[in-house]
């Protein structure tokens, strides 16, 4: 795409706003930039604005470089050949020359990360002398060429193609490839004048151009004794994007680089946390998921009737441009058009055109934005039903090349990227992990669900594992053992709950459909699936243990409201239980103003009811007078008893006491339970990761809500006051979170003298109980413009007029804690703000990492991956409940839970696996090329992403959806993905049928035999099923073999039908005959 395509955006105040400010000042700190595809549009600007046409940019993780200059390229007018980037794995020698060289070009863009950046260079002066200069018309004596060619790295060759780094002579002829440049020069000399310098085509063997000069680095200078900057050319735009997240930022490097920068040059620092007074936050947002197509074209209609301008990238170009002509929404194909006429600000882009998939971003202030197959395709594929989702901790933990691995059979290595090879004619990839000195292994992409990442409390890294060694499996066994100790207790109430049995809720009624009709919103997809997994549980014949994970205000209580009512029904009694009488109260109105008419008694167990009227309560709720009953804790005290308690709804589990979640453990065994939660802790979270628990996470926020705009400062009183007036000039209120309360009383005077033109109110759990609820009502009520409160407004307070938060030390808080205090604002369909303030020079590595991840997680409804993500910043801590010992610490968290899941397993069948590890992986060979070709999902991170929830299908259901739901994301499927499904169809019916490999091997050119190798779990009756259904199967020890042509004439397809028949248990007399 040209650049044009945004010209019209650059015109806008703000970007020149940072031109200026840059300009004048040589150095400027920007924050709110959002994902790399708006900051690859924010630098566009930039660069364009300020004619910037030297640029490096230097980025804290290098994983990302490939997505930035793809999504560079797009945005701007720099051309593939003068963006530089180094590729993985490249020699170190190489990429300094390769710097260098781009240096002495007039336009480029280079991307590097500080480690790279910062390391030692030779200086200008080493440079000049070590180089070797060619100059028409100069003498030379040829064998002093040679020799010096030879000492600086270069080889003779007398290959026609001659590789980088090698040179040939004939006659007066000297061809050379230098280190430094991508073309083949070819010297002409007469005697010893050099008379010609030619650039030469070796394909065509034509002159491509003329020189007078050719300058030949060798492979490697003999000092480096400079930096990089030395060799800058005025004026260089730098630009330092979240480098002080990497591991190898140093403060005193930026420092030096900023000092000697910017005298001459210009640098550019994006952070998420700024902590300088001067610089501009732009407010880079991402954008919702549309959930069904009428909220998306009337999200359309709204933002272009206010001015915006938006362009629509979809592979689906054909059926969104019926579906815009349909509803009379004008829009453009080219970008002239698009920008010369300003009554139509839609422009629709295919984005199939393009190698790598576009990420959307918004920005309130421009009016501009950039929607994707993300928000737009998944409108349509809501609407017509379910998409498979799995949750596993292996992808919400985001894997990336360079962390430490667990492979199931192998041990702890290190994740070295994603490989391709090809064997016998067929491409497949392999993830690399390296272990113990030079030991590789190569693992195959359908293979994945075997690594999981290493997660643990130890600061220092694991201990990689050596391949040919038997300590692993040692250590594995020793995990073993460890994870059925640890667990027993937990254990056994799960396979309790397992075996214990209840009759059945009552299927749904007119009645159900009835009270499920006043409902007054529509219901999101999330909320519909949760609705409906939890209604399956009750009609069950076992009891229910689900947690419902969604964020504040995504639909939660509505799931609990249908269950309580479906259990009232069915002749059972419901309890909700929460942690503060606030939430009690509250919960109590929601239930009985949607119950009221339909005969349902609800009430309420707190200290809001007198001593008389408790006594009333208890006994009502014995005789069973009450259906619904709503609590603290005092619910759970001995003189509580139910005539027939069916339900139990925990709301917030985690806000608990120890003694509390006991006797709430108990009720596991025999009532049904339902925990709803906005961000689970830990061990929660891996309960129902790893299906002890099930689990609905209701992640689509309901129509109209926007993203918390958060942004990290430092204290600031002005600041403080501004956010204050905003807030109240607009009839809203302020959250002011301070957690220091011996001193909340002397703060709360300082923001009164502050902000005069506000009322403040004080709240903390330290106050009288009746004091601080009578505070908080007041609050509520709004009674006050500012709530100086501790933490305990994260305790689920629903007051939607609250439409600020400024906390104070932020800091200081962990990432879970901060995610769910931002959840106390952005009811409404308003748009709210987080500040996140912090005191002091500088922030740790660890809470950058921390604030960085909460600004990050702007998309509504990313609860769940912030509980995930704040295990690996602050180390997994009591994940189970107890400390975990050394043995969990070194096969790491990922791992052992798997052991567990398997404990499970074995407690559900009482089948226990022979060697007490894992069972043998099920190996799959086809003579298929099957992988993701780069560009179909992305980036390699959405590749590996898309690779892990592969491996993680199970069943031909499961595969049979994600295909779906990757053809609706990302458009046809290359064939190369539809053999890797193919491979994944055959490994899910090999576990089914319980084979140990598939593999269809050459033995001739013309030959095929495809091989079976069969467990001990297989039967004679499967076995004989098999013969009955094709008698050309062969049985030899353990395999069965069979050549491919008495398959059929579609051998994958006669394979497929082999192994369903196969895997049934039972003898099949219908099937005892080829189809």
């Amino acid at each position: 795409m040209s650049q044009a395509v945004f010209k019209g955006f650059s015109e806008k105040s703000l970007h020149q706003k940072i031109v200026d400010e840059l300009k004048q000042r040589r150095f400027l700190t920007i924050s709110g930039v959002g994902n790399t595809f708006s900051r690859a549009f924010v630098l566009n600007q930039i660069i364009q604005g300020g004619d910037f046409e030297r640029v490096i940019w230097l980025v804290g993780d290098d994983k990302t470089i490939p997505e930035l200059k793809n999504h560079f390229l797009l945005f701007n007018h720099f051309q593939p050949k003068e963006l530089v980037y180094t590729e993985q794995g490249e020699d170190t020698s190489l990429k300094k020359i390769k710097w260098l060289t781009s240096l002495n070009l007039k336009r480029y863009c280079i991307f590097s990360t500080p480690r790279e950046f910062f390391d030692h260079f030779p200086s200008q002066k080493t440079v000049l002398e070590s180089k070797l200069v060619f100059k028409k018309g100069a003498h030379f004596v040829l064998n002093e060429v040679f020799e010096t060619l030879i000492k600086a790295g270069y080889f003779q060759s007398e290959d026609e193609f001659l590789e980088q780094g090698a040179y040939k002579h004939k006659g007066g002829v000297l061809s050379i490839s230098p280190f430094n440049q991508t073309d083949v020069y070819q010297l002409d000399f007469k005697d010893e004048e050099l008379e010609n310098i030619f650039a030469f085509d070796q394909i065509n063997k034509k002159t491509v151009k003329t020189l007078s000069l050719l300058e030949v680095y060798p492979l490697s200078f003999p000092k480096e004794d400079g930096s990089i900057y030395e060799h800058f050319r005025a004026p260089t735009l730098v630009v330092t994007d979240e480098i002080e997240v990497s591991d190898y930022f140093q403060k005193e490097s930026f420092d030096q680089l900023k000092q000697s920068l910017t005298r001459e040059h210009f640098l550019l620092n994006i952070t998420s946390f700024p902590e300088e007074d001067n610089f501009i936050h732009l407010r880079y947002l991402s954008l919702l998921r549309h959930y069904n197509v009428h909220d998306f074209l009337n999200d359309l209609q709204e933002r272009l009737a206010m001015g915006w301008k938006i362009i629509l990238f979809s592979r689906h170009i054909k059926e969104l441009g019926n579906l815009l002509n349909e509803n009379e929404l004008a829009y453009f194909t080219t970008e002239p058009d698009f920008i010369t006429k300003p009554e139509r600000a839609l422009l629709l882009k295919d984005s199939s055109v393009i190698d790598f998939v576009p990420r959307s971003f918004q920005n309130n202030e421009l009016k501009i934005g950039i929607f994707t197959d993300r928000e737009i395709y998944r409108a349509y594929t809501e609407e017509r039903g379910t998409i498979y989702q799995k949750t596993t901790l292996e992808f919400l933990t985001s894997l990336k090349v360079g962390n430490y691995v667990v492979h199931a059979d192998h041990g702890i290595g290190r994740f070295v990227g994603i490989d391709q090879k090809e064997v016998g004619g067929v491409k497949k990839e392999y993830l690399e992990v390296q272990y113990a000195g030079s030991d590789r292994l190569f693992i195959p992409i359908d293979q994945v669900d075997k690594i999981s990442k290493y997660l643990s409390d130890e600061d220092t890294p694991p201990r990689l594992t050596k391949l040919d060694s038997t300590d692993w499996s040692t250590v594995s066994r020793k995990a073993k053992k460890e994870a059925g100790q640890i667990a027993q207790e937990l254990l056994q109430l799960y396979a309790k709950r397992g075996v214990a049995h209840r009759p059945p809720f009552l299927p749904d009624s007119e009645e159900q459909h009835r009270f499920e009709a006043t409902f007054p919103y529509t219901e999101t997809p999330g909320q519909l699936r949760a609705i409906y997994e939890t209604k399956q549980d009750l009609e069950k014949d076992k009891p229910m243990d689900r947690l419902i994970c969604g964020d504040v205000g995504f639909g939660k209580t509505e799931v609990a409201l249908r269950a309580a009512f479906k259990a009232y029904l069915s002749g059972k009694q419901t309890a909700l239980i929460s942690p503060i009488t606030i939430l009690v109260d509250q919960h109590f109105h929601s239930f009985q103003k949607r119950m009221d008419g339909f005969g349902v008694k609800v009430e309420m167990l707190s200290r809001f009811r007198s001593p008389a009227e408790q006594k009333k309560i208890l006994a009502d709720l014995k005789t069973g007078k009450i259906d619904v009953i709503i609590g603290t804790h005092r619910l759970l005290q001995p003189d509580v008893d139910f005539k027939n308690l069916g339900l139990l709804i925990i709301d917030e589990e985690q806000k608990f006491g120890v003694e509390q979640k006991e006797k709430l453990k108990k009720f596991r065994c025999s009532v049904d339970v339902l925990t709803l939660t906005a961000t689970p802790i830990p061990r929660t979270l891996n309960l129902s990761l790893n299906k002890l628990r099930d689990l609905s996470v209701i992640n689509t926020p309901p129509p109209g809500r926007l993203p918390v705009i958060t942004e990290v400062r430092k204290y600031n009183d002005l600041l403080i006051r501004e956010a204050i007036l905003n807030e109240i000039g607009r009839q809203g209120q302020v959250y002011f979170l301070y957690n220091k309360v011996q001193t909340i009383d002397g703060l709360a005077e300082k923001l009164k003298i502050l902000v005069p033109e506000a009322t403040f109110v004080v709240a903390h759990g330290q106050l009288d109980t009746d004091v601080l609820e009578q505070r908080i009502l007041d609050f509520k009520n709004q009674k006050y413009d500012v709530l100086v409160s501790s933490t305990i407004i994260e305790n689920g307070i629903d007051l939607p007029n609250v439409n600020t938060l400024i906390i104070d030390g932020a800091d200081e808080f962990g990432l879970l804690q901060l995610y769910q205090l931002r959840g106390r604002v952005g009811r409404s369909k308003r748009q709210a703000y987080s500040y996140m303030l912090y005191h002091g020079q500088k922030l740790s590595l660890e809470a950058k990492k921390r604030l960085r991840a909460i600004v990050e997680a702007s998309e509504l409804g990313s609860g769940f991956q912030i509980a995930v993500k704040d295990m690996e910043i602050r180390g997994v801590g009591n994940i189970l409940g107890v400390n975990q010992s050394g043995v969990v610490k070194t096969v790491g968290v990922g791992y052992f839970i798997k052991l567990l899941n398997q404990t499970i397993e074995e407690l559900k069948t009482g089948k226990r696996e022979e060697k007490g590890l894992p069972q043998e992986e099920i190996s799959i060979e086809l003579p298929l090329t099957s992988y993701i070709p780069d560009g179909f999902t992305g980036d390699q991170k959405e590749k590996l992403n898309t690779y892990q929830k592969m491996a993680a299908l199970e069943n031909l259901e499961e595969i049979k959806e994600y295909k779906v739901e990757l053809e609706e994301e990302y458009g046809a499927l290359p064939k190369e993905v539809k053999n890797l499904f193919k491979v994944l169809e055959l490994k899910a019916l090999a576990r089914t049928s319980g084979l140990l490999s598939v593999r269809v091997i050459d033995r001739t050119l013309e030959n095929k035999e495809a091989i079976l190798q069969i467990s001990k779990k297989i039967t004679d009756v499967q076995i004989a099923n098999l013969f009955g259904f094709n008698p050309n199967w062969l049985i030899s020890g353990d395999k069965l073999k069979i050549n491919v042509t008495h398959l059929g004439l579609d051998w994958y397809e006669g394979l497929k039908k082999s192994l369903e028949i196969l895997g049934a248990k039972e003898l099949q007399q219908d099937a005892l005959k080829k189809d």
